[in-house]
């Protein structure tokens, strides 16, 4: 009853003063005492009301970026790359730096049984999600398996086995090669740009 006394009371109390608060305020209610006024202390947050002083006359200074061409190249390097197409390659050879492989991942271990990832997308030479397994990749042709002992990382994106040492099989299914689109108007039009100059 005291707590719905004094949110009751502060509110007015609030309104009253017109004061703009900012979260929950925190209530100190004491000790109520029969015969006695019940009184308590509240803490809130007041929004800040700035005050504008004369800004005319105030000089600004545009500062324009600069960017060196090994930046730009960069930049536009990533923007064809995020834009790049995955083709299967036809060619009879092996997986090597550069490509992107459609690999099944089996982790074997004996307490827990086998985890399978199907057709999970490698890059090479440094994916993101499945580095640990990357050695035991390269050189491997569609239709091709690799084993081996690899310890899965704590940042694994399947909780159950991170840490975990294990034997693990990686079968191939295909290599990709990422297309990059031509730096010409058409690209730049794609990613909201009028030409790429």
């Amino acid at each position: 009853v005291a707590s719905e006394l004094a949110a009751e009371a502060l509110a007015e109390a609030l309104a009253r003063q017109e004061l703009d608060t900012v979260g929950a305020p925190e209530l100190d209610l004491g000790e109520a005492r029969p015969g006695e006024p019940f009184c308590f202390s509240a803490t809130v947050g007041l929004r800040p009301r700035p005050e504008v002083s004369d800004y005319r006359g105030v000089r600004l200074v545009r500062e324009t970026p600069t960017l060196s061409d090994e930046d730009l190249e960069e930049h536009l390097d990533s923007m064809r790359r995020q834009s790049g197409v995955l083709e299967t390659v036809e060619e009879d050879r092996p997986a090597a730096d550069g490509d992107v492989v459609d690999a099944t991942l089996t982790f074997q271990d004996e307490t827990y049984g086998d985890l399978v990832r199907e057709h999970q997308l490698l890059s090479l030479p440094d994916d993101p999600t499945h580095p640990f397994v990357l050695d035991l990749v390269r050189g491997l042709r569609p239709g091709e398996m690799g084993t081996g002992e690899v310890t899965v990382p704590d940042d694994y994106v399947v909780p159950d086995w991170t840490g975990r040492r294990c034997r693990v099989a990686v079968l191939v299914h295909a290599i990709k090669s990422v297309s990059l689109p031509s730096l010409d108007a058409d690209f730049a039009r794609r990613v909201g740009h009028e030409s790429v100059e």
